[in-house]
């Protein structure tokens, strides 16, 4: 183990490559990373105000280091066990000792709810685990697995494509957060190697997007409810529940330190609005009477279709409308300086951003379904009503190659991956009709590692057994 200073307690100046503790102000969320995926400590992370040094709750930190911990509550000092290393400090000294030696703190180890915190560098250094700060991200990462690369730009919460698809899936600082088909679409998490799955919320969840310390959606139509595509946001860890908006959403985009989303009315379109990342600062941006069906954000503007046809762009604070085309468009899509959309279900189109020219992307094929990557599109063939697969193509629809051959109900992709859901029947043993099993899967782009993660056999008819 590599020796420790006299003056362990740095700020996140000294270890973030030039990232002062200014803009890492006291109250923002802190991600922590350990050996790979993200830690969820029982009390949040913080930066403590005066110092400027991130804090972390020293049980949950050591656990994760595989150390023991030990109380002391008369004289309120915990002590760290790890192999032959032996760290004391005591709550509000700013003197630790490790091994025996005296060792100074820049601020000392405090108590929050019940919990001991203390400055993530010093047990990081006195351990000898590597540790560095992301400032885009704000995540500290510890130990020798480096941080997983972020599939998204920073404050993007999920791809706009995986959002036009229904975002029933999104991944984050080592953990995919997903609707778990296999039990009534609740919201969950579990690492990106698919242990260790975590239930974050019995609520039904689609448009799943992780932000900023927040796991944002919308309630999923199930059952009977009534309260269907309500807004919300809720901690990883399942705290904090927060209802952003009451009324029924169709498409929600998080992006920066705005939601944007569509208000569903008839034929699921509806006004267009804005609103902060709490649900305060609501802001229409369509016109009087104009329904939004499906919209994306891309490149500073947002592109969009009408119940009544047309496509159609504004900037972001709702100004500066332009029209393309009054022709019915479908499936829009925003890619490589394009928008995809088709107006014949055997033709997939694409117009310049920059030109505002349309031309033919792909052509006969009957496509539903898609995602258009940079070299690359996932498509959905849909020959029938129940016979519809996914192929990967090059970015022309040559040299398909099958990926999903069970009939689809939604598409979604991540970095390697493609996640998907789907619906077949299978001979039942117990009742007269066959069974139905809804599957949540993925399969690497390479067509390697399919699996299910989860999924649900159920049947129409389950009194009428055998």
């Amino acid at each position: 183990m590599r020796l420790v200073p006299a003056l362990i307690g740095l700020s996140l100046f000294d270890f973030s490559a030039g990232i002062s503790s200014a803009s890492a102000s006291p109250g923002q969320d802190v991600s922590v990373v350990v050996n790979g995926a993200e830690l969820f400590p029982d009390s949040r992370a913080y930066i403590q105000g005066e110092s400027g040094l991130t804090y972390v709750p020293l049980r949950s930190l050591s656990e994760a280091f595989g150390t023991e911990v030990e109380w002391s509550q008369s004289t309120k000092t915990a002590t760290v066990r790890k192999g032959a290393t032996l760290i004391d400090l005591t709550v509000g000294s700013t003197l630790a000792h490790i091994d025996g030696r005296e060792a100074a703190l820049e601020s000392p180890a405090e108590q929050e709810n019940g919990r001991v915190m203390v400055p993530v560098r010093f047990i990081a250094d006195a351990l000898g685990v590597a540790i560095a700060w992301n400032a885009d991200t704000r995540t500290v990462t510890l130990g020798d697995t480096p941080a997983p690369a972020s599939v998204f730009a920073p404050g993007e919460g999920n791809d706009v494509q995986n959002i036009l698809n229904q975002a029933f899936v999104t991944q984050s600082n080592g953990w995919v957060y997903y609707q778990n088909v296999g039990d009534e679409s609740k919201l969950y998490r579990m690492k990106e190697d698919g242990s260790q799955p975590v239930k974050i919320t019995d609520d039904p969840a689609v448009q799943i997007q992780v932000t900023g310390g927040w796991v944002y959606y919308r309630l999923l139509t199930q059952g009977e409810r009534t309260d269907a595509g309500e807004v919300y946001r809720i901690r990883p860890d399942g705290s904090e529940r927060t209802k952003l908006s009451k009324e029924k959403a169709g498409q929600v985009y998080v992006t920066g330190d705005w939601i944007y989303y569509n208000v569903t009315a008839g034929f699921g379109s509806g006004p267009l609005f804005k609103m902060k990342l709490d649900g305060s600062g609501k802001q229409e941006l369509s016109q009087k009477d104009e329904d939004v069906m499906d919209f994306v954000l891309y490149q500073g503007r947002i592109y969009y279709k009408r119940s009544t046809g047309g496509l159609y762009s504004l900037d972001l604070d709702g100004r500066n409308r332009k029209t393309y085309t009054k022709e019915f468009v479908h499936e829009l899509r925003a890619a490589n300086g394009s928008i995809y959309y088709h107006k014949d279900a055997n033709q997939l189109l694409k117009m310049s951003i920059q030109t505002g020219e349309e031309s033919v992307a792909v052509d006969n094929v009957p496509l539903s379904r898609y995602y258009v990557g940079p070299d690359y599109l996932v498509l959905e063939k849909a020959l029938s009503f129940l016979d519809r697969k996914v192929y990967l193509t090059d970015l022309q629809g040559a040299g398909e190659k099958l990926r999903v051959d069970n009939t689809l109900v939604q598409l979604n992709v991540i970095g390697d991956w493609i996640y998907f859901i789907t619906y077949e029947t299978k001979s039942s043993e117990t009742h007269r009709y066959a069974d139905i099993v809804i599957s949540l899967g993925r399969i690497k782009k390479d067509g390697s590692q399919r699996e299910i993660i989860t999924s649900k056999t159920s049947n129409p008819f389950p009194n009428d057994r055998l």
